[in-house]
C-alpha cells in the first residue's frame, strides 16, 4: 500500500515525531492522563506484552518501560525514526532485551504474538487503508486486551494545519530541508510549549 508520508519521511531523512521530554516526569504524568482519559491505568502496562505501531522517535514508548512493561515491540517503517528511537532508549539506559525493532509497515509485519495491549497513535487519520489497519490491530490482540487508538481532535489539528502552513511559507525560502527542519523544532517546540502553558492555566 502507496504511504506518501513514509515516501517523503524516507527521500529527506527526517521524522516528523519530536518532544520535549527534559523532564521526564513530567513527559510521564502527561502520558498517564491521556490513558486515564481512554479509561485505561497505569497498572495495565506493568508486565504487559506491547505492540507499538508508527512510535517515531519512541518519546511515548519510554513511558511503557517507566511503568514496568515485560516487553515492547515497536513496528516502524522510518528509518529516521528508528535511528532517533535507538539513539534515545541509549541515552535513558533502556535494556535491548525489553524491546524490539521491526523496520516494517504494519501491513507488513507478521507474527506468532497476541498482545496484551497494542497502540497506534496519531497517524490513522493520514491513511488511505484505516480499516485494513485497524483490522490488522485487532487481529494482534490477545483476548481481553486493549487496542488504543488515537487521533487529532479539532484544535490539535487545527494547530498541525497552522504548522505546515507556516513551515512550507518559510520553506521556500530555504532550499536544504535539513536546514529547515532545524528552524521549525526551534520555533514549533516553543509555540507547543505556550498553548500547553495556557491551557494549564485556564
Amino acid at each position: 500500500m502507496k504511504n506518501d508520508y513514509l515516501e517523503y519521511y524516507g527521500k529527506h531523512h527526517i521524522s516528523p515525531v519530536k518532544q520535549d521530554i527534559k523532564d521526564l516526569e513530567r513527559h510521564y504524568e502527561r502520558r498517564r492522563k491521556l490513558y486515564r482519559q481512554c479509561g485505561i491505568p497505569v497498572i495495565a502496562f506493568r508486565n504487559a506484552e506491547i505492540l507499538e505501531v508508527g512510535p517515531g522517535g519512541g518519546y511515548n514508548t519510554l513511558a511503557f518501560f517507566h511503568w514496568g512493561s515485560k516487553h515492547v515491540d515497536l513496528v516502524e517503517a522510518n528509518p529516521k525514526g528508528i535511528e532517533d528511537m535507538r539513539e534515545l532508549f541509549a541515552e535513558n539506559v533502556i535494556d535491548e532485551n525489553k524491546y524490539q525493532i521491526f523496520p516494517c509497515m504494519v501491513e507488513n509485519y507478521q507474527t506468532g504474538k497476541k498482545y496484551d495491549i497494542v497502540v497506534a497513535e496519531g497517524f490513522l487519520p493520514n491513511l488511505y487503508n484505516q480499516k485494513e489497519i485497524i483490522s490488522k490491530l485487532k487481529s494482534l490482540t490477545a483476548e481481553n486486551g486493549i487496542v488504543i487508538v488515537t487521533c487529532s481532535e479539532d484544535v490539535g489539528f487545527f494547530i498541525e494545519i497552522m504548522k505546515r502552513l507556516i513551515g512550507g511559507g518559510y520553506g521556500r525560502g530555504h532550499r536544504r530541508i535539513r536546514q529547515e527542519s532545524g528552524v521549525f523544532n526551534q520555533s514549533f517546540c516553543t509555540t507547543v510549549s505556550e498553548v500547553e502553558r495556557r491551557i494549564q492555566k485556564s
